[in-house]
C-alpha cells in the first residue's frame, strides 16, 4: 500500500503486480533489490525547501 509504514527488518517491497499467487504461496515474477520500492522519510525535500507556499497553509 502506498505511503505505508515499513516493518522494521524489511528490506525491499515488492509490488502485487510483480507476484502471482502459487498453491503454496506467492511467487515473484520480477527480481527483487535491497531497498526496492522503499523511499526513507523527507528523501524527496531538500532542506529549506517550500513545500507548501504560505498562503496555502
Amino acid at each position: 500500500m502506498t505511503g505505508a509504514p515499513v516493518p522494521e527488518g524489511c528490506e525491499a517491497v515488492v509490488m502485487q503486480e510483480q507476484t502471482e499467487q502459487t498453491d503454496n504461496g506467492v511467487r515473484f515474477t520480477a527480481e527483487v533489490r535491497s531497498g526496492q520500492n522503499i523511499r526513507r522519510r523527507g528523501e524527496d525535500i531538500s532542506a529549506g525547501a517550500v513545500v507548501f507556499p504560505a498562503e496555502l497553509a
